[in-house]
């Protein structure tokens, strides 16, 4: 059992500096406001009996240097896991409590220019430059503002500060020569490079620039050495073999450079320029047979490489084989937006070919957008029937059924290519959507989960796996699947406006919800919905001009919405403009009498004929 004491203003007095003692952080105005908050509440306790203890406890789990630690903390946890938007959110908190701390606003403006936030970037590095003037960080980060926003001479002027304030660093050399890269100034570059290079030689991003420099330039002897030192570094890095393999192309030594392609597809698989590296090795070499080979290794695993389907047609056309160089124009074709100059293509595929199953496949899709489920059914039939364990098919089959109105029937055509192929993505994003929309979101949930086991960078995935918990009202899973999201895809209006949506309702981080809201608007300044969440959550911020604004054009969007035009009355109201709000309000009812917001619409009537 704690000890009870007799809280006395001296009692008080010493808690309040004693606690000032164990928090010794360069407090903000506000974290000292906090701090004499809780003074002020320990003096309404003079003359009762309470643990002093606990309210040191209490105190220190909500002081400023502890809630600041809690914000570092979850932006070095969002840092670590690539969620930079998120990071940059935690960082902006820390700051506020922190404001002069120069770690925090360094790491802060480094991060922006990261997630394309140039122009805070330069706002946050100005403002360091303001306190601590001999500083470099802050030129460094304004140089990389200034590349990244086409402004490379503002960049430069930044860089050199860098290197007269830091002469010893490699850092200032580097990015300066980056800036001069930019402006195709390679000589000017590589004698940068090679500055940064006497200062720190194992910066790997500066030898494998001087490289490809060292290459272009024509001295590929030179370059072959770079790139050398570059392994002795990081011996796994694939980038260095092909600028490996590009020498060793020009000085002729063919087999060398075949090897080195290989080995930077072995070290990273999953990069598309590495194969195409080796693939136009093999055609500048005329091996028609092997550039055929990592040609359709290429468009197996990204089905969209335009530039490989074009070369895969004028192989096809010099091997002779008019049935799969016109499948791939008609690829070409279908992707430029020309459906029917594709099926022509595709038609004339199976004339010579009746065996092309993509073919088949590719018809059916282009029929299904136009329509044509019927012909869509055909094609599909066809593409099943040469390959009776075609996820592909069966996962189209799927789509055709839920444009026809079969969802028993699309159900068990995407189980089937689940079946026959368990890591096929779009067969469990479909089904899991299928499942969402006719509400069985639990069910949904575990096809959302297989969906990210498969491909875990998809922000979308995690966005609507958030909407089925918010809909079983797993509120907090809900926000950690938004927070996700975001953190693989920042700039998705969809996903930035869930997150917001979901504090709204909550009540919680409502400043956040503003942020998340606005910049879902600016990326997408024509949905109402989005619109309507950031009017609202001006509303909740008490900015009822804007809220108003906002709002208007969100109904004026979507005009029979309820949702909305309750929003707009609500604020209309707190405008003190009564006679619209009830317009708006009453007509919200008239559209829909069971609409989500309607028992909150019917009090807001009651209370404004009230009054």
């Amino acid at each position: 059992m704690m000890k009870k004491y007799k809280v006395t203003h001296k009692i008080g007095i010493w808690l309040f500096f004693s606690i000032l003692l164990i928090d010794p952080i360069v407090f903000s105005p506000e974290a000292w406001g906090l701090a004499m908050d809780d003074y002020n509440q320990f003096l309404e306790f003079q003359d009762t009996q309470i643990d002093i203890e606990e309210l040191l406890r209490r105190y220190l789990d909500r002081s400023p240097s502890h809630v600041l630690m809690e914000h570092l903390d979850a932006a070095d946890r969002y840092f670590k896991e690539g969620n930079l938007f998120l990071a940059a959110l935690e960082l902006e908190k820390a700051g506020k409590i922190a404001p002069q701390s120069m770690s925090i606003q360094i790491s802060l403006g480094e991060i922006y220019n990261r997630i394309g936030r140039y122009e805070d970037a330069i706002r946050v590095a100005e403002r360091v430059l303001g306190l601590v003037p001999q500083s470099a960080q802050p030129h460094d980060i304004l140089g990389t503002a200034y590349l990244k926003l086409s402004r490379p001479e503002k960049a430069i002027e930044e860089y050199e500060k860098v290197i007269e304030k830091a002469p010893d660093l490699a850092i200032g050399y580097h990015h300066l020569g980056n800036a001069y890269l930019s402006l195709d100034k390679k000589g000017e570059a590589l004698r940068l490079f090679e500055n940064a290079l006497m200062r720190e030689n194992k910066v790997v991003d500066v030898i494998v620039k001087s490289a490809i420099i060292l290459h272009e330039l024509g001295r590929n002897q030179e370059a072959i050495e770079r790139a050398n030192d570059a392994l002795k570094v990081d011996p796994k890095e694939p980038f260095v073999h092909t600028i490996l393999g590009n020498a060793y192309l020009v000085l002729g030594d063919y087999i060398q450079a075949e090897k080195e392609y290989q080995k930077a597809i072995q070290l990273q698989p999953n990069f598309v320029y590495f194969h195409e590296c080796l693939a136009k090795f093999y055609i500048k070499r005329n091996e028609r047979e092997k550039a055929i080979d990592a040609c359709r290794r290429i468009v197996s695993r990204w089905p969209d490489h335009l530039r490989t389907h074009s070369q895969l047609a004028k192989l096809y056309q010099k091997e002779n084989k008019p049935a799969l160089r016109e499948y791939h124009l008609g690829f070409l074709a279908l992707v430029q937006g020309k459906p029917e100059k594709a099926i022509k293509h595709y038609k004339a595929t199976v004339k010579h070919d009746s065996t092309v199953k993509g073919a088949y496949l590719d018809m059916a899709v282009i029929y299904l957008n136009k329509g044509d489920t019927k012909s869509a059914t055909s094609m599909t039939r066809k593409a099943i029937k040469l390959d009776s364990k075609d996820a592909v098919a069966y996962s189209l089959l799927g789509q055709i059924n839920l444009a026809e109105g079969k969802n028993r029937e699309a159900e068990e055509e995407f189980k089937k290519a689940i079946r026959s192929d368990p890591g096929y993505f779009p067969a469990c994003t479909h089904l899991a959507n299928l499942l969402k929309d006719t509400g069985r979101c639990q069910e949904a949930v575990t096809y959302y989960q297989k969906a990210i086991q498969i491909a875990p960078g998809v922000g979308k995935t995690y966005k609507k796996l958030g909407d089925c918990y918010q809909i079983l009202g797993k509120i907090d899973k809900a926000e950690e699947e938004y927070k996700r999201a975001i953190g693989r895809s920042p700039h998705d209006p969809e996903a930035l406006n869930s997150l917001a949506w979901l504090y709204t309702t909550t009540g919680k981080n409502l400043k956040e919800a503003l942020f998340l809201a606005k910049k879902a608007a600016l990326v997408s300044q024509s949905d109402p919905a989005i619109i309507d969440t950031l009017g609202w959550t001006y509303y909740l911020n008490g900015q009822y001009d804007l809220a108003v604004g906002n709002l208007e054009t969100a109904s004026e969007l979507m005009p029979n919405e309820p949702t909305i035009l309750y929003h707009l009355g609500a604020a209309y109201y707190k405008k003190g403009e009564k006679e619209k709000a009830l317009e708006k309000l009453e007509q919200a009812l008239k559209i829909n009498p069971k609409f989500p917001e309607a028992d909150q619409d019917r009090r807001l009537i009651r209370e404004i004929q009230k009054n």
